[in-house]
Order: C-alpha cells, then sequence, then structure tokens
C-alpha cells in the first residue's frame, strides 16, 4: 500500500524514462513532496523537477544528494523523532544510506555550485544545482542535469553506466545533518566490504550495489596500499573470528556455475568469485582491465549477485599478495536494515559464521514474515 506513494513510470515509446521519487507525509517536522526525474535516452540530459513543501525556510537552504545506498523503508524515511513522539529513528543517515554517490570519485572541493557538473560528484545535486528551498519553505523549480541517469547503459564510462535507480536522495537540514529520505524507484540490494587500517596490508572499501535482482551488480572500489598487480576474489566462506585468510579459514574461489579452468588463467566464462579475471587486478602495472595504476574504480558485474541462491553477501572477498599468497580479507557485509513490525534487532549480533549459516538456513529460528537477516522475532 505504501509503496504506491513512490512509483516508476516507463513511458511506452523509446527509452525514455521517468521516475517520481514521493517524500511522504511523516509529520509536520519533515519536509513532504515529490521529486521527478525524467530521461528521453540514455545519452540524454535528466530532467528534475521538485515540489517539495515544509521545508526549513533558512536563508542556508537545504541539500540534497543522492546516496549510495537506499533507505529500507520504501515508502521514505526520515532521521530525527516520529510525529507523536517517541525515540528518535534513523532511517537515512550514513550507516543506512552511506555517502554521496560518487562513483567517478571526484574529490570535493567546490564551495559554490556554478562550476561545469563533472566537476562534482554524480550524487552532489547541491553543488550541481544549489540548495533547495534557501529563504523559504517551498521549493518549486526544475533543474538540468548532465551527469547522472536513471537509464542504464552497459557500456564502461558510459553516463547510463553509473545510473541512480534503486539507491535514494536524502535531503538535508540547513546545519548538514540528515533529514528525510526516499528511493528512486523501489530500492535496491547493497553490501560493504571493508578492509581495516593495518600495518602492511592494504585498507579501503568496496560498495556492491544491484538495483534489482534482474540488473548487474555495481561495485565501487576504493583500497589503498597495494602492491603492483594484485589478484581479488570472493571466497566461498566469511572470515572467521581469528581473522585467518587461509583456505581453512574462507575456502576456495565462489565458483556455484562449475567454470572450467583446467587450463589455467582460463578465458570466459569466469568463476563468479573470480574479479581478477572479470576486471582485472587491482593496480595493476600493465594491460587490460579497469584497474591498471589504481586501487579506485567503478565497474558493473553480471555474475555477483547480491539475492538468491547464488548469492555473494555473507561471503568474503581475499586480495592476494603479487607472489599468490592471500594477503588480506573481509566479509561482503548487508547494508544495515531496519527491523519491521514485530522484529527487533538481533543481540547480540552474530558472528560471521552464524550470519552465514543463518542466511543459508541452517540454523532454524523462527521469525514472522518479512523479517530480514539481522533481525528477529519480537
Amino acid at each position: 500500500m505504501m509503496r504506491s506513494l513512490l512509483f516508476l513510470l516507463i513511458a511506452a515509446t523509446g527509452a525514455a524514462k521517468e521516475i517520481v521519487v514521493t517524500f511522504p507525509d511523516r509529520g509536520p517536522a519533515y519536509p513532504m513532496g515529490t521529486i521527478t526525474m525524467s530521461q528521453a535516452s540514455a545519452a540524454g540530459d535528466l530532467t528534475i523537477t521538485t515540489r517539495l513543501s515544509r521545508m526549513e525556510n533558512s536563508e542556508a537552504g537545504n541539500g540534497w544528494h543522492v546516496s549510495s545506498f537506499p533507505t529500507p523503508k520504501d515508502e521514505g524515511g526520515i532521521t530525527g523523532v516520529p510525529e507523536g513522539g517517541g525515540s528518535a529513528v534513523d532511517e537515512c543517515g550514513p550507516a543506512v544510506t552511506s555517502g554521496h554517490f560518487n562513483p567517478t570519485f571526484v574529490a570535493a572541493g567546490h564551495e559554490h555550485h556554478g562550476q561545469a557538473q563533472d566537476q562534482y560528484e554524480i550524487g552532489d545535486l547541491s553543488h550541481k544545482h544549489g540548495k533547495l528551498a534557501q529563504s523559504q519553505g517551498t521549493d518549486e523549480a526544475t533543474y538540468v542535469d548532465t551527469t547522472a541517469s536513471i537509464i542504464y547503459d552497459p557500456a564502461p564510462g558510459s553516463k547510463g553506466n553509473t545510473w541512480i535507480v534503486g539507491r535514494s536522495i536524502v535531503l538535508h537540514k540547513a546545519d548538514g545533518s540528515n533529514w528525510a529520505c526516499a528511493n528512486i524507484g523501489s530500492g535496491g540490494i547493497g553490501a560493504t566490504i571493508t578492509f581495516p587500517e593495518e600495518a602492511g596490508k592494504p585498507s579501503g572499501s568496496i560498495q556492491l550495489f544491484q538495483a534489482s535482482a534482474a540488473d548487474s551488480t555495481a561495485l565501487t572500489v576504493d583500497v589503498s596500499g597495494l602492491e603492483a598487480g594484485n589478484k581479488w576474489h570472493v571466497h566461498v566462506d566469511p572470515v572467521p573470528a581469528s581473522g585467518q585468510c587461509s583456505s581453512l579459514a574462507t575456502g576456495g574461489h565462489f565458483d556455484p556455475a562449475g567454470a572450467n579452468y583446467s587450463s589455467g588463467e582460463a578465458p570466459p566464462p569466469y568463476e563468479y568469485g573470480d574479479l581478477s579475471g572479470k576486471h582485472g587486478k587491482l593496480n595493476a602495472t600493465s594491460g587490460s582491465g579497469s584497474f591498471v595504476g589504481a586501487g579506485q574504480g567503478f565497474v558493473s558485474d553480471v555474475t555477483l549477485p547480491l539475492s538468491g541462491d547464488w548469492s555473494v553477501v555473507g561471503r568474503s572477498v581475499v586480495i592476494h599478495k603479487v607472489d599468490g599468497s592471500r594477503w588480506t580479507c573481509a566479509d561482503i557485509a548487508p547494508r544495515a536494515q531496519l527491523c519491521p513490525e514485530g522484529c527487533t534487532p538481533d543481540t547480540p549480533a552474530p558472528s560471521h559464521h552464524q550470519h552465514r549459516r543463518l542466511l543459508f538456513g541452517l540454523i532454524p529460528k523462527p521469525k514472522p514474515p518479512g523479517c530480514p537477516p539481522g533481525c528477529q522475532a519480537s
């Protein structure tokens, strides 16, 4: 029922698409209204039309950004005290939606909008178009965006390859804090891999995002401290409590389709977990691939699902040294999810192995319908 507040309209002709992002009435302390996004083709500009009320009427205006991940509240979320009082909720904060969507790794630096749009993060709507509702309680305007897209294009480096569907728009208060959010279409599926800072090892993160089960998975990779050409793979098991990355700890490459590697570095089809084969070594010295001379990059992967029987969520990613030995590893952790009514957060949090076993139903745990991993029956 609530999903009807946020819907996707696809034009009857051509590839044109329109998405209406709806911020519902969550009480007088929160904005409400719509942001409509329309695009005629994958190469065309994105037209953004705002119809928002209950803005702060601040001289500074309200920031707005596309965040990397959706809110689990597909009908629209808030960060603050709900109407009627009670405990504050966080449905839009960084732990849920993460930071600005920035697949091109543009460094923040411009204090004001007005530069060419490719000088800003794709998700930085504030600097590309200006803040909303400056000295007003409403915002009704139309903006033209040349770098964001709601139409997918599989071509690497294209605007449509970094499309924003399934992610979220976050509205900020004048003080910069997260205020309200809504998904761009139905919310997608997200996961994060975090390599902590540890002497002599790579550190950084990999964000995984899939707009729907039918779409490819986007990887935003930002890892430093690498050697000159490191292989990286999804391995079958999560990292144990010991933190070990050995074959006994994390298992072999994830290969549910049974790829044939009898001749060594096989051509496609690759193992689902062979990220090096599909996208190139990290910080490679030469050759093909998306990470030559860099540990940063954005790639799309059609054989890296985040849901279903062959999901990689709950497994691990291992980065290998140039000599082939296992160097560091981290779990593919699902993004923070909100527990629906009738469910509460797990306490204490499940261990790596318990979480993996829960995902595959190896540990029976009664739950009412709709309790996602990380939640349990109240």
